[in-house]
């Protein structure tokens, strides 16, 4: 009988987030549950492989579907040659072995099974904080000993109220204190985009602002999180956005590969009716269809696929050489998870197109500029320029600039420190007694009134987002000087 010998040699960037990990796993005693941070493309599937070949005991690898669960399966069989064990059952298998693979909602309801197990978690940032999530029940039934999570996107959503009892959200680090306690306690390794480019790991990204929609089109939601379905399919039919898109198809013709995000399952079947070797995918249509079209986009016999929220997250075809963005949003997460999807190396591709037909590339910025940084204990995320795009109410994405880098975790914290030393929020006001000066010179009384007289939907999102902080500003400030 012939032996194989399995091989896998890390990359470069591969070497110390491994090292690390199974540090970290090899643990005597049970450490607070942390996170490596790795980017998109940084190949989470060869790590998880790599750090479980040097691993003994019983571990229990966790991921959010089915797609991951194979993907981190094969890798590991190429890193070993033995085959674990899945428990899920959407691949059909239920076992459990000394290496495990799974997906929560299989496993939710057998804990004791995997007591005293060590857990890797991939996209640990779906994973909710709280006692009575599947996720929650489970790890409190397991006894897990050890618990590494992995992510490009350390950070969840956060939803708050405003001294004027309006909903925000704000996007808040996974190990960051919470009034709904926090899961994740450590990060402890962080592998910054601008290294694996650097190193030639990631593709080359090209980006074109094709944007048509006009922004104040767009009305966020009641929490504050992401627009209004109903705004944005109205802003895609008044700016016939999918004229434009069908017309960018042709108008690319030599990309072979085309990943396009669509908002609506109409909008997606539509377009794929008349578009050729194309096919639409989206969330209920029937799997064994969904999978056949999968396999025919990745070897390469359909050009187009028009996709609904199902092919963000963890979804593996290298040769993709265009993005389309139909869809605007407000979560800086989608969006960072929808161009990942073209940052896969390819012998096959030179290049992948960035194509944004909603103001998503003016929101965010490129995602080669996006880094994370320390401050003492704390993380932040920023963006180009030294944007700040963690801890900050999400409409301000954009427009909030750190002058000292300073990483301010919670929007809160603002009270403790003067306001020239965290971010400046302003504007020149361009009406009445005060008009060119900028908004942090008027009185608390005049922006106040303002904010309660004007018709917002007509003036610049800017100036309200200036009038709106300097309010809440001066009105911190003055209570704090009552006696």
């Amino acid at each position: 009988m012939a032996i194989l010998f399995y091989t896998m040699q890390p990359r470069q960037h591969q070497i110390k987030p491994i090292e690390i990990g199974v540090e970290f796993l090899k643990q005597t005693e049970s450490p607070q549950p942390s996170i490596i941070v790795a980017p998109t493309a940084f190949g989470k599937a060869v790590l998880i492989a790599l750090i479980l070949n040097q691993v003994e005991g019983n571990v229990l690898i966790l991921q959010p579907n089915i797609e991951l669960l194979k993907q981190n399966h094969e890798k590991y069989f190429l890193a070993t040659g033995e085959r674990a064990a899945i428990y899920s059952a959407s691949a059909g298998e239920k076992s459990i072995g000394r290496v495990t693979f799974a997906t929560i909602g299989s496993i939710v309801n057998i804990g004791q099974s995997f007591e005293g197990y060590k857990m890797i978690i991939d996209e640990c940032h779906l994973y909710p904080r709280n006692s009575e999530s599947m996720f929650g029940k489970f790890i409190t039934a397991a006894q897990i000993t050890h618990v590494l999570g992995l992510t490009a996107t350390p950070f969840r959503l956060e939803t708050k109220t405003n001294i004027y009892g309006m909903n925000y959200s704000k996007l808040v680090m996974l190990t960051s204190s919470s009034k709904k306690g926090n899961f994740f306690k450590k990060i402890i390794y962080v592998s910054q985009i601008q290294e694996i480019v650097q190193l030639g790991f990631w593709a080359n990204l090209e980006y074109k602002d094709a944007s048509v929609i006009d922004q104040t089109q767009l009305q966020l939601n009641s929490t504050g999180s992401d627009f209004t379905d109903s705004s944005i399919n109205n802003a895609i039919q008044a700016n016939d956005v999918n004229s434009l898109m069908l017309k960018e198809l042709d108008l690319q013709h030599d990309r072979k590969k085309v990943l396009v995000f669509c908002f609506s399952v109409d909008d997606a079947i539509a377009m794929s009716e008349i578009t050729p070797n194309s096919a639409a995918v989206y969330g209920d249509m029937d799997s064994k269809d969904r999978k056949r079209i999968i396999h025919a986009f990745k070897d390469g016999s359909l050009r187009v696929i028009f996709n609904v929220n199902v092919l963000s997250v963890g979804f593996d075809s290298p040769n993709i050489d265009c993005i389309i963005m139909e869809r605007p949003t407000a979560s800086l997460a989608w969006y960072y998870q929808v161009l990942g999807r073209g940052t896969r190396l390819s012998n096959l591709k030179e290049s992948c197109l960035i194509v944004d037909f909603s103001g998503n590339l003016k929101r965010f910025g490129k995602i080669e500029n996006f880094r994370y940084a320390k401050s003492g204990t704390t993380w932040k995320m920023y963006g180009e320029n030294d944007t700040v795009l963690t801890g900050i109410d999400v409409r301000d994405i954009g427009s909030v600039f750190d002058k000292k880098k300073v990483a301010i975790d919670d929007i809160d914290a603002i009270e403790s420190k003067p306001i020239e030393q965290v971010f400046e929020v302003d504007a020149v006001v361009q009406f009445g007694k005060y008009q060119g000066s900028n908004v942090s010179e008027l009185p608390k009384h005049y922006i106040e009134w303002c904010l309660k007289e004007f018709d917002w939907k007509s003036k610049p999102a800017k100036l309200k987002k200036a009038m709106d902080f300097h309010f809440e500003r001066l009105s911190v400030k003055n209570e704090s000087v009552t006696v």
